[in-house]
């Protein structure tokens, strides 16, 4: 069963990175760039999740779901515009014993995410996408709580 994201909350997916499966039945996603409805500000929060699910342009999952509802009602988060989903593994699979066999066969880097270097295509490096996407402009700690 496909979820879908809430047209209430969601106005649309700004930009989503990822890769088809170099391995079989296995994806890749590295950051999922939502924009929330009735939100003027740019401004994202950035969420650092343990790893995707096969949430994409259109279709969405019930932690996506959750984290969307959560920031978009929560009067700590009232300013922000969008929520930039990152992950420290970007590996995913509907059976999760695919992503085990392949950690096992000493492929950590590819579920990670850091086995491309930063010039190699459009998708760089996990490790470099989650620096860029949480540095501060205004020389501030880029980490904060809710």
């Amino acid at each position: 069963m496909n979820i879908s994201y809430d047209g209430k909350l969601v106005d649309k997916i700004l930009k989503i990175e990822k890769d088809e499966c170099l391995c079989k039945g296995i994806k890749r996603r590295f950051l999922l760039d939502i924009k929330l409805k009735n939100k003027d500000n740019e401004k994202p929060v950035v969420v650092i999740a343990m790893n995707p699910s096969k949430a994409d342009e259109v279709v969405s999952d019930r932690t996506i779901n959750k984290i969307i509802k959560y920031i978009y009602y929560n009067e700590k988060t009232k300013e922000y515009g969008r929520i930039l989903i990152l992950n420290l593994f970007v590996a995913y699979a509907s059976n999760p014993e695919e992503i085990n066999n392949l950690i096992n066969k000493s492929n950590f880097n590819y579920v990670a995410g850091n086995d491309k270097k930063e010039d190699d295509s459009v998708i760089t490096n996990n490790d470099y996408i989650i620096k860029t996407n949480t540095k501060d402009p205004l020389n501030k700690s880029p980490y904060s709580s809710l």
